[in-house]
């Protein structure tokens, strides 16, 4: 297709008018012919410090009680082993203050489901949901990534297969599986 300069011209003016009436093509058309004026991108800066990442913009909402119960909570769940530290010496308490403080739906869900706890207040889905979260965190800390033996964002040679008793394993696991559904 060989289009000439009204055609294209034409065609936009059509495409225009369908989803603004016009008026931007007509300023573009009353400038002449010429590009519009390259505007300045701001851009949105660095990339963020993902080991060292800054707070949260909203203010820490639990008490010095909760706290300190969260952080002797944490060290029960996830305590000391040989090198690696506990849930407290890795931070978790600050995590748990940031994440239950955040504005947002889930994070709001997950205060009034584990704050209770605190107070002897709370059932079983609040404790498992303290459990998540804590690995979670834990297991993205460098300590818990060392912990699980994680060696991405590093260039491989090549990629061992996997050990036959992990392969035995995993084909028992898929064997008892449903066939799929109709």
């Amino acid at each position: 297709m060989n289009l000439d300069r009204r055609s294209v011209l034409g065609w936009t003016a059509v495409v225009a008018g369908a989803i603004g009436g016009g008026a931007g093509l007509r300023a573009y058309l009353g400038a002449g012919l010429s590009s519009p004026p390259a505007k300045a991108a701001a851009g949105y800066g660095k990339d963020p410090a993902l080991l060292e990442p800054a707070p949260g913009p909203w203010p820490r909402l639990l008490t010095d009680r909760q706290k300190a119960w969260l952080a002797q909570r944490l060290d029960t769940l996830l305590p000391r082993s040989g090198s690696l530290p506990s849930a407290g010496e890795a931070g978790l308490d600050e995590f748990f203050d940031e994440w239950l403080s955040a504005p947002y739906p889930d994070q709001q869900a997950d205060r009034a489901l584990i704050l209770p706890l605190a107070d002897g207040k709370a059932d079983a889905a609040a404790e498992d949901r303290l459990r998540v979260l804590a690995l979670a965190a834990y297991y993205t800390t460098p300590a818990g990534i060392t912990a699980i033996g994680f060696v991405g964002n590093e260039p491989r040679e090549r990629f061992d297969p996997l050990p036959a008793d992990v392969t035995a394993h995993l084909e028992r696991q898929f064997a008892l599986l449903p066939e799929k559904p109709a």
